[in-house]
This record gives structure tokens, C-alpha cells and sequence, in this order.
């Protein structure tokens, strides 16, 4: 006769305990990858009883990861990873990006096409979705695309890089779509001082700490926000000796022109004016190069400078300022750069 395990004689509520400390996970999880600490899902293979307390506990705490290409209809099983419909209650859609069968024909699935019809009615058909957060930080164009499709007032913007999803089926949902990187990053570089009180100690501690999660975004948000704060525009006369810093020059200028308008952001109907400023603005991360952004910023800095050395009417401050910007900031030694490359 099988011997009952020791753990079905405790209470249920030091059951569910042991489940939450044993199959808790510090980051998504993808059903078909192992992760750090994945020995303990053995838990779940001890008998029937234990499986079924524990496997809805494992749902419950945890936040899944999959990607559009997950369920697609025509993409073959070997390359998806399997999706327990009854059970995720935490989905974190980690690519809206067509899926590998989709991508590169016109007939694209009910889930792939632009509408992502098909996709909306799997997450309809999960009976215990309480969250779904979206990337679409490397399908920046098949967002834009769906949003078009699925209307702006149904896409509101709510934060820097956020948007939440309107849908009277997923009204128990908390449903976000967010591009990562201005999401996080916005908010730590917004709170720096700029001109003329910026620290640039701290200035480098803090675009050093952003560029470990992604070496090129920080600066390039760096200079959005100074180009928001001066309305630096494309009469901005460093800009006009390159053609490419003109053509940056002017989505700055449209930035600028938006924060204009930054309170009527706010006010009922602002969304399609919200919409347009992030859209812009992450037109400047996919385009741009960094060091292109940290050269800007060094020429805006410069232009700073020289204003405030005009204005105080000392011309030997003036020179100083020239002669201190006349080098390039990844020439100079490590201690004198304005922004760490």
C-alpha cells in the first residue's frame, strides 16, 4: 500500500505556504525553458493532490511569459510554447511581432494580422486573466498599426511608454501595452536638473546605472528632454552642419512644439496629442545613434553656454566656454566628460 506523503498530513494553509516559498520565481516564466530553481517543480510531480494544489499556487504567483508567435495558428507546434489557457492568471507578451509562419507571407492568421483579432480572443478565452502586459518594444510598427486599427480612445495613453487597453471583455483585466525602455527610463532622467543647474556628477551616475539595461536609450532620452526644456528647434544652428542632425533637428522641433501643448495632453481628449508625442519620441530611439545624441547635447550645452556668457556681457567667459567646447566630449579624459561614453 502506498504511503501517503508526509506534506498532505500538515494543514492546507502551511501546504499553500510551502508551495508559495518553494515555486515562487523572481522573473516570467517560459513553460519550456529551464530557470534558476526549476528543481523545485518536482514538487508538482509528487501525486495527484499535490500537483493540483501546488500547480494553481505555481499560476497564481508566478507571471508567464509568451510571445504572439505562441499562438498562432499556423506556426508548428515544435516552435511554440505550449499555452494553459485555464490556468495563467499573469501574462507578460514578451514580442508583438508577427510569428515565424506570418511573417513573411500576406495571408497572415487571425492572430497575426494587423487587427490581432485573433490574439484578443485567445486572452478572451482565459477564464482566470487578471494581467496582461505587452512588449512591444521590437514591434514598434505592428503597435502602431494595431492601435490605428483598434482606435486611439480605445488605446489611451496613460503614462510615458504605457497605454492601456478599453475593452468591455477585458473590463477585470488589467491590460497594458508598454515600450520598456521609456517607460523605465523617462521617469529617473526627468527628475534631473538641467541647464544651469545640473549636476553632471550625478548626471553620469545616473545615465551610467540606465546604460546597463540598454546602452544606447538613455542618452538619447537625455536629449529629448533638454530639447523639450529650451524648444530647440531645426533653426537651432549647430544642427545645420549635417543633413542628418537637421533631420533630427526637426523631430526635436515637433517634440518641442507637442510640449507646448503638454497641458492640453491632460484635459479630455488629449489622447490623439499624447499619442503623437510618443510617437515621436520613439521615432527618435529607433532612428538615432547615441554617441550622434551625446554629440548633439554636447553642441546644445555649448550654445548654453555661450548665451549665458553673452548675456552676463563677459567676453573672456565667452571665450572660455568656446575654448572648453571646442573639444570633443570622447576626447576628453575620463574626469572632464560631460556624459561618460
Amino acid at each position: 500500500m502506498e504511503t501517503e506523503p508526509h506534506l498532505l498530513r500538515l494543514p492546507s494553509e502551511l501546504r499553500i505556504r510551502i508551495y508559495e516559498l518553494v515555486l515562487s520565481f523572481a522573473r516570467p516564466l517560459k513553460l519550456r525553458q529551464t530557470v534558476p530553481g526549476s528543481e523545485n517543480t518536482t514538487i508538482l510531480r509528487v501525486n495527484r493532490q499535490i500537483c493540483h494544489e501546488a500547480l494553481s499556487v505555481l499560476y497564481d504567483i508566478n507571471t508567464i511569459a509568451l510571445t504572439r508567435n505562441d499562438f498562432c495558428s499556423k506556426t508548428d507546434a515544435a516552435l511554440k510554447t505550449p499555452v494553459p489557457s485555464q490556468h495563467i492568471r499573469h501574462l507578460l507578451v514578451t514580442s508583438f511581432s508577427e510569428s515565424i509562419a506570418c511573417n513573411y507571407v500576406t495571408d497572415r492568421c487571425d492572430v497575426c494580422e494587423t487587427s490581432a483579432s485573433g490574439f484578443l480572443d485567445a486572452l478572451k478565452a482565459m477564464p482566470q486573466l487578471k494581467e496582461v502586459t505587452v512588449d512591444y518594444t521590437n514591434a514598434l510598427s505592428n503597435f502602431t498599426r494595431f492601435s490605428e486599427s483598434f482606435g486611439n480612445g480605445n488605446l489611451p495613453w496613460t503614462s510615458m511608454g504605457f497605454h492601456t487597453l478599453r475593452d468591455e471583455a477585458f473590463r477585470h483585466v488589467d491590460f497594458t501595452f508598454q515600450y520598456v525602455p521609456i517607460g523605465r527610463m523617462w521617469p529617473a532622467l526627468t527628475v534631473l536638473p538641467t541647464w544651469p543647474q545640473i549636476d553632471e556628477i550625478e548626471e553620469n551616475k545616473v545615465l551610467a546605472k540606465l546604460r546597463e539595461a540598454d546602452p544606447d536609450v538613455p542618452d538619447k532620452l537625455w536629449l529629448v528632454i533638454w530639447a523639450r526644456k529650451y524648444r530647440v528647434g531645426a533653426d537651432f544652428q549647430p544642427w545645420a552642419e549635417n543633413p542628418h542632425d537637421c533631420a533630427m533637428a526637426r523631430i526635436l522641433s515637433q517634440v518641442s512644439m507637442l510640449d507646448d501643448k503638454w497641458a492640453a495632453m491632460e484635459m479630455p481628449g488629449g489622447a490623439y496629442m499624447r499619442g503623437a508625442f510618443v510617437y515621436s519620441l520613439r521615432s527618435c530611439i529607433d532612428v538615432w545613434a547615441a554617441a550622434t545624441c551625446r554629440r548633439l547635447l554636447h553642441a546644445l550645452r555649448r550654445h548654453l553656454r555661450m548665451q549665458e556668457a553673452n548675456l552676463s556681457g563677459s567676453e573672456d567667459v565667452a571665450a572660455t566656454a568656446s575654448q572648453h567646447d571646442s573639444v570633443d566630449p570622447g576626447e576628453r579624459a575620463p574626469e572632464q566628460s560631460v556624459i561618460s561614453t
